[in-house]
């Protein structure tokens, strides 16, 4: 029952059939995944991550649900190589789009711009991949693989045109302020 409330996004019930089904203990790795998910949600950090871990024990080794679910948690928390081990193991049988786009995240936040570039065309289209790390490459103070990033994004897309022309614009008068 919990995992049909699950489905349905509500993360309340879900997680009181939940528990209940890990108090009786259950050795179904989806309530412990599901767990993890809600707590990740109400940000509970630890709570998530030891239900997730739990959930990847349980879990045929095919199925790469919980280790994405513990990479997006490890994310979360700030815990960036633990997400990138996570999320690359999610990954060992193919490519995940969602699994992808958060290691080219992690990746740009590590300034590993074009590992970051590479992961991210594997999960969506180039405009927003350039423009992501160029956001990013800002965040992280490099403004000058800013500018080229959002340069890049406005010369494949139209849709983003006016927003990187922005964001280069920000770019270089950041790069002229540390001059």
């Amino acid at each position: 029952l919990g995992l049909i409330y699950l489905q349905q996004a509500e993360d309340d019930s879900a997680g009181t059939w939940l528990r209940r089904s890990a108090e009786a203990g259950s050795s179904d790795w989806r309530v412990y995944d599901g767990l993890g998910v809600i707590e990740s949600h109400h940000s509970d950090n630890a709570a998530a991550l030891q239900h997730l871990q739990q959930a990847v024990a349980l879990a045929p080794g095919k199925i790469p649900t919980p280790q994405l679910h513990l990479g997006q948690a490890l994310f979360g928390s700030g815990d960036y190589a633990g997400a990138e081990t996570a999320l690359r193991a999610a990954m060992k049988d193919g490519d995940i789009p969602e699994a992808l786009n958060f290691l080219g995240q992690i990746q740009a936040k590590r300034r590993a711009y074009s590992e970051a570039i590479e992961s991210l065309l594997r999960a969506i289209d180039p405009p927003a991949a350039y423009d992501t790390v160029a956001k990013l490459a800002m965040a992280n103070g490099d403004n000058a693989v800013a500018l080229n990033y959002f340069e890049r994004a406005a010369a494949l897309s139209p849709v983003y045109f006016v927003a990187a022309h922005q964001g280069a614009a920000i770019a270089r008068e950041r790069l002229g302020a540390s001059r």
